[in-house]
């Protein structure tokens, strides 16, 4: 049986929303290391994708029908993004 890996959006991060509206971004500190890190529109909706345990794939769909758009495209970048956000301890690998 294949393992499918998920990853989840680090809890002890403090987030702050940019703006006063939706979609203008966000910050968000880990106290931990106290780094901040700033996101843009975009990386906002990828991690709204895993504020719950997700795989790529599952975060992807979602994310190729809010932006209609091809997954094959859209994988590319959340992979981008997630390799990026592992480092950062933005994202954390979910353990099953």
């Amino acid at each position: 049986m294949a393992c499918t890996e998920k990853y989840i959006l680090n809890s002890e991060l403090q987030e702050m929303q940019l703006g006063e509206g939706e979609g203008e971004g966000t910050v968000l500190y880990d106290p931990a290391t106290e780094n901040t890190h700033v996101l843009d529109e975009v990386a906002q909706d990828i991690i709204e994708m895993f504020k719950n345990p997700s795989a790529i794939e599952e975060a992807v769909s979602k994310l190729a029908t809010i932006y209609d758009e091809k997954e094959e495209i859209i994988d590319k970048d959340v992979r981008e993004f997630i390799v990026t956000a592992l480092s950062n301890n933005i994202l954390l690998t979910v353990e099953e």
